[in-house]
Formats: structure tokens, C-alpha cells, sequence
């Protein structure tokens, strides 16, 4: 475990979606009164869209792009910042988080994903990945780039949002 102490350091949620990063983000945000940043919300409020209707107008390019330039444009402290489940692809938006965040990912197993995904609508998400991948090769190719890009995993699966904060919060001795 690879947790810097320093108080003032933001805490990134990465992971699959439907991990619970917004979820969890919030209730971590409120529980240490920080400010709490979700980057799909700050992308739909830029561009005026819901994610899924930029992925189908401009792509799913376009929307990792747009993600990258949020999280590069990040300035502040002690924030409790919940990405998109695409962050991770943006090694320069990484390194950008790593230099004054912990990056813990809120892992998930596929099927949990599935089940989560059907549930909430898979056409309402607005994944950024190619129309022809398949969830599950979109879960294999970004399960080993959450593990590289995090300090700390934290399974997720039959877990309540509360519980997962009272983890991180541990983590952090908060």
C-alpha cells in the first residue's frame, strides 16, 4: 500500500462502471468535508449533454478526450475527485492525478458490471469504447490499467457505499 499521508492530497476514485465511484465519492466528500469533483458531471455540464448522447454524436473518442482535458485542467487540494471508468487511458490525465492525489480503484468483478449495467440501462451509460467491443473485452483491457494506475484496490462486490467509505477512511487513519 502506497497511501501518502499528507492531509491535504485529493482522493481519485477510479474504476469499472458501476463500480459506485459517484456514489461513494459523495458520501466520501460529505463524511471528510471536502469538495467533491464527478467528471462525468463536469462533462455533461460543459458540454450540455448527457454522456451517452456525446458518445453518440461525437464518439467515444471525443468523450475520452474531453475527460482527459477535464482532469489536466484539475487544480486544488483536498478534494474526493470520482472519474469516469475511461480516466485511465490518459497516461498524461494520470500522471497529472498522481502527482498531488491517492488513486484508489473501487474494483468490481465483471459480472457485478453486467448486472449493474443492465439494470441502470446499458444504453443510457455512455461508455467511452468502440461500438463493436463487448463489455467483457472492455472489462478485461481496463481491469490490469486500474491496477496500474491506483495505490490501493478495494473490492467493491457485496459491499454497501457506506462500508467502502469507512475503508478508505480507514485507510487514511480519518
Amino acid at each position: 500500500m502506497r497511501i501518502n499521508p499528507e492531509k491535504n492530497q485529493n482522493i481519485v476514485l477510479i474504476g469499472m462502471p458501476c463500480a459506485g465511484k459517484s456514489t461513494v465519492g459523495a458520501l466520501l466528500a460529505k463524511r471528510l468535508q471536502r469538495k467533491l469533483v464527478d467528471t462525468d458531471q463536469l462533462i455533461e455540464k460543459v458540454e450540455g449533454k448527457d454522456l451517452q448522447t456525446i458518445v453518440d454524436i461525437r464518439g467515444y473518442g471525443y468523450l475520452r478526450e474531453a475527460e482527459e482535458r477535464e482532469l489536466l485542467n484539475m487544480k486544488g487540494r483536498s478534494q474526493v475527485i470520482a472519474t469516469g471508468g475511461s480516466a485511465v487511458y490518459s497516461k498524461y490525465a494520470m500522471r497529472h492525478l498522481r502527482a498531488t492525489s491517492n488513486i484508489i480503484y473501487l474494483a468490481i468483478k465483471e459480472a457485478t458490471m453486467v448486472q449493474r449495467l443492465i439494470k441502470d440501462g446499458l444504453s443510457n451509460r455512455g461508455l467511452a469504447k468502440p461500438e463493436e467491443q463487448s463489455v467483457h473485452a472492455m472489462f478485461a483491457e481496463r481491469e490490469w490499467l486500474y491496477q496500474m494506475c491506483s495505490e490501493v484496490t478495494i473490492n467493491c462486490d457485496d459491499k454497501s457505499p457506506e462500508a467502502i467509505c469507512d475503508e478508505i477512511c480507514a485507510l487514511f487513519e480519518l
